[in-house]
């Protein structure tokens, strides 16, 4: 224990659903110089009594309780009972590649950084597959090089939006730089606080092109599913803003962060929240002075930065507009993804772009549901299209009858939809596409998360 590298902090309230995956991913890592520290808040699942079993098997292994049930005030205790050279975090509903904290550990020891950090992984579980999406650092040019965030925006706000268990911090650093979590109740994006003053802080940082962590996205319990915690965000940034006053970071470049980062979080809260809750939050921020700070270079790194600000003073014009937008994805996501469960064959009727991505979410999703493409042109006829052949209309309705059609064109949907009927398809087995779903970015996350 006296030459611990990394010390992995685990905090943990009611985990016990994927907390074997998690331990279990850190207990194989390729550093062993590690120790576990996992930090109970009085867990009533059978968190416990997990940790217990696996605290006999592995001697790294931690356990502390904490009397708050606090993310923040758990991984205060986290940090201040560690003794390894870097700190690490783990949550317990995510987990690790198994050579994250070696590969981590070797650059952070090797250039002497306050901290260090990489890519990773969303991933969501859904109907027996698992799906993962990357997120990559708008740091190109600048991975794996040492960096300098004091006094250098690029860096302060491309490389760092938060995901502080994406990296490992040096301990001694966090601890003669007071830097802490706030202790404010539950799970309420206290991380926040601490990434920024991390980068505030830091001499020498650098940002790895590698792909460690597995965060787990869907997970009813997570604080960003909640719509009760509407304005927690705008509470963390005040705090903030006071810890900033009193260690005298108020310069131009640090304000500008500050206001980028925190223009940030707001939309990106605005746009998880569903109209009732959305009403609240603006409600609450108007009561939020906004700062004067550098609008144009803030602009480039949030371009939808006028839109925040024109909700955060109180221009609610389009926000019918917006729910009601919002509300038929809703909508949609979920009629789609109940024609991919309950139809037994499905036949896309289009082989176009729209058709094409159908076929895509169809083997992303592993439901094997589509038998067949089928269009009028008969320049697409006897073609391929993400390896289906394509039949005509006529053909498609005579060998699949009772399959479900799912019209894939917009622009020819009316006039398909009676073609369709007019070859004795029931119009309850007709399905119109609304919007092109691409696998490859976030808006089929959002088509899987709001299947509920």
């Amino acid at each position: 224990m006296d030459s611990i590298k990394v010390s992995v902090i685990v905090p943990l309230l009611n985990a016990k659903k994927y907390l074997r995956q998690c331990i279990d991913s850190i207990r194989v890592q390729t550093l062993s110089e590690i120790e576990i520290i996992c930090v109970d808040a009085g867990s009533s699942d059978g968190t416990l009594d997990i940790l217990k079993e696996y605290e006999k098997l592995d001697i790294r292994i931690r356990i502390l309780n904490s009397e708050k049930k606090s993310y923040g005030y758990q991984m205060n205790i986290g940090i201040h009972t560690a003794i390894g050279e870097y700190i690490g975090i783990v949550e317990p509903d995510d987990y690790v590649a198994e050579d994250m904290f070696e590969r981590l550990y070797d650059a952070a020891h090797m250039h002497d950084l306050d901290f260090v950090k990489s890519n990773f992984y969303f991933f969501m579980d859904y109907e027996g597959r698992r799906h993962y999406r990357k997120y990559r650092r708008k740091v190109e040019g600048n991975y794996n090089r040492l960096l300098v965030p004091k006094g250098n925006l690029s860096v302060l706000v491309y490389g760092d939006h938060g995901n502080i268990w994406s990296g490992i911090y040096k301990r001694k650093f966090l601890l003669e730089k007071h830097i802490s979590f706030h202790e404010s109740g539950g799970a309420s994006y206290q991380d926040t606080g601490f990434a920024i003053l991390c980068s505030l802080e830091a001499e020498c940082v650098m940002y790895l092109d590698d792909f460690f962590y597995r965060y787990r996205q869907g997970n009813e319990g997570a604080s960003v599913s909640s719509q009760e915690k509407h304005s927690h965000i705008i509470i963390e940034y005040q705090w903030v803003w006071q810890q900033m006053q009193e260690r005298g970071l108020i310069d131009e470049i640090s304000l500008t962060f500050y206001m980028a980062m925190k223009l940030h979080s707001y939309l990106w809260n605005y746009r998880r929240l569903y109209p009732e809750g959305r009403l609240q939050f603006l409600e609450n921020l108007k009561k939020e002075e906004i700062f004067t700070f550098d609008e144009e270079a803030v602009g480039h790194y949030i371009p939808e930065k006028d839109r925040m600000i024109a909700l955060w003073k109180g221009d609610w014009r389009d926000l019918p507009i917006q729910n009601a937008i919002d509300r038929k994805k809703r909508i949609d996501a979920k009629e789609l993804l109940t024609v991919f469960r309950n139809a037994s064959r499905i036949v896309v009727v289009s082989a176009g772009d729209w058709g094409s991505s159908l076929l895509k979410l169809d083997r992303k999703l592993g439901t094997g549901r589509i038998c067949t493409v089928c269009d009028n042109s008969l320049l697409l006829q006897g073609g391929f299209i993400e390896g289906v052949k394509v039949i005509s209309v006529e053909a498609a309705v005579h060998e699949y009858a009772n399959a479900f059609f799912v019209i894939a064109n917009k622009k020819h949907a009316q006039e398909l939809s009676v073609q369709l009927e007019d070859l004795g398809i029931a119009k309850s087995n007709i399905y119109l596409y609304k919007e092109k779903i691409s696998v490859d970015n976030g808006l089929f996350n959002f088509l899987l998360l709001n299947d509920r």
